[in-house]
């Protein structure tokens, strides 16, 4: 479920990612019509982990991606958290004249519940959100794939352009919970994720969408079931 502060926040994410996806256009009509989109990309990533995150005993918060220091040392921390999750995607589409969407607007924290005290492994470990930032990407691959086999050819590059952006092995993105919960499995996400990019530019029949949604079906249900049993 989410909570008010949290929808609060995507709602206000998704404003900043329509207007970054349909800059440099002015029009208020275009701008919800892609608020709209980015709303759903944000909804459902966010969904398939918190799914994810109550199979293995965990509650999930969102939260913005925000920088609260400027240096390494612990007194040098900024006084109010800057709103990266704002200004960095707006300064990258103003300064690249709106050829290159940084979709990155959030991180998440996941905590321990009741449930999990009684598993064998009650700690939440880095593979554990590992697992959790994986599947969110994943369920945006096939999300992706779907939009492509059905003619939303947009919709599917927005979901790929989400999805490359967080696979970077940054601290705060899903790439970097996934690179620091094993760095075989970042390089395996990420190379999926360039193969679902590939494919979907370069697939002439339906075919080849259909087996290539297959395979992301298969590793999202491999991550759920089987990885999530711990």
């Amino acid at each position: 479920m989410l909570r008010i502060k949290e929808s609060l926040f995507i709602l206000l994410a998704a404003t900043v990612l329509g207007y970054v996806i349909a800059f440099p256009v002015s029009s208020y009509q275009i701008w919800l019509k892609f608020f709209a989109v980015a709303l759903g990309v944000l909804l459902i990533n966010i969904a398939a982990k918190k799914l994810l995150a109550y199979k293995l005993g965990c509650e999930l918060e969102v939260k913005p991606w925000n920088i609260e220091r400027y240096g390494f040392d612990r007194a040098q921390y900024f006084a109010w958290p800057l709103p990266a999750w704002l200004i960095w995607p707006v300064a990258v589409v103003w300064l690249s004249l709106g050829n290159v969407w940084w979709l990155v607007v959030s991180t998440f924290e996941v905590h321990a519940t009741l449930r999990r005290v009684g598993r064998k492994f009650a700690e939440v470990t880095e593979w554990d959100i590992a697992l959790i930032s994986a599947f969110g990407m994943v369920i945006n691959l096939i999300a992706a794939i779907v939009a492509s086999a059905l003619g939303y050819q947009q919709i599917a590059f927005i979901n790929l352009w989400f999805v490359f952006f967080n696979m970077l092995p940054f601290p705060a993105y899903d790439g970097g919970k996934i690179f620091f919960g094993g760095r075989i499995f970042w390089v395996f996400m990420f190379t999926l994720s360039l193969a679902v990019l590939v494919l979907l530019h370069v697939a002439a029949n339906t075919l080849i969408t259909v087996i290539t949604a297959l395979i992301a079906a298969i590793i999202a249900a491999v991550l759920f079931y089987s990885l999530g049993k711990r």
